[in-house]
């Protein structure tokens, strides 16, 4: 077996993870820890629905524990929301 990265593409976009590649017969095998983020992240690059919710006068968007691990966010950490087209809104760790 030899190390080697795996290019993946989800989307438009890719992702590049190491893998043990069978020199005999070419099979490529993936963590089993890396794989399950792999597949996390397919899911969130197809999007994930939330509702809007309310406290005091402000609006506000509560994100779910998947995108909060994948990113590593936590209570008091920023991000920056910003505006894309007439309805899109984009938050983005900031």
């Amino acid at each position: 077996m030899k190390k080697e990265k795996v290019r993946l593409r989800f989307g438009e976009s890719y992702v590049e993870v190491e893998g043990l590649r069978c020199e005999k017969c070419g099979e490529t095998l993936l963590d089993p820890e890396k794989t399950q983020r792999i597949l996390l992240l397919n899911k969130l690059l197809k999007g994930v629905r939330v509702k809007v919710g309310s406290l005091g006068k402000s609006l506000i968007i509560r994100i779910p524990a998947d995108v909060r691990d994948f990113l590593g966010l936590a209570k008091g950490d920023e991000v920056v929301i910003r505006i894309s087209g007439d309805e899109k809104l984009i938050v983005e760790k900031g």
